[in-house]
């Protein structure tokens, strides 16, 4: 998981203190903030490479790990 918090914070070009997940391992569909963004978490079969697409949540009552 902290390999993937690098990972995302120098795609974004941010600072790793804003970057928090709604879990504490990798997984498909999972949400990803980065400062006050959320993205969406898609991994390829591997869990190898990901993208993040932009995510609305519907409701802003979720808890994030830091």
């Amino acid at each position: 998981m902290a390999q993937f918090i690098r990972s995302v914070a120098t795609a974004q070009k941010a600072s790793l203190k804003t970057v928090a997940v709604n879990t504490t391992s990798l997984q498909q569909n999972m949400v990803v903030r980065v400062g006050h963004q959320n993205y969406q978490v898609i991994f390829d079969n591997n869990f190898t490479s990901y993208q993040l697409q932009k995510a609305q949540l519907i409701s802003q009552d979720i808890t994030y790990q830091d």
